[in-house]
């Protein structure tokens, strides 16, 4: 069973899902990413997931918060 979907980490935006019924990824407006604890956290080897909107995810890029690292090809 689908989780709910979580609101933006930034703003608390809403999310939606384009297609509710399927299970894979796909955030309307928004990225969902997964994320590691890493050592030196107390969230050490903890994975975690959360979204963010497109519009705080463009905000934070254009403030150097956030760096792009690449484009992914379309796999069909």
């Amino acid at each position: 069973m689908r989780q709910p979907i979580l609101p933006c980490i930034v703003c608390n935006r809403k999310m939606d899902y384009l297609w509710p019924e399927e299970e894979l990824t796909n955030v309307d407006d928004g990225v969902d990413f997964y994320m590691t604890g890493c050592y030196g956290s107390k969230f050490d080897l903890q994975e975690f997931t959360a979204i963010l909107c497109d519009t705080c995810l463009e905000t934070a890029y254009n403030n150097g918060k956030v760096r792009f690292v690449k484009e992914h090809d379309i796999l069909f």
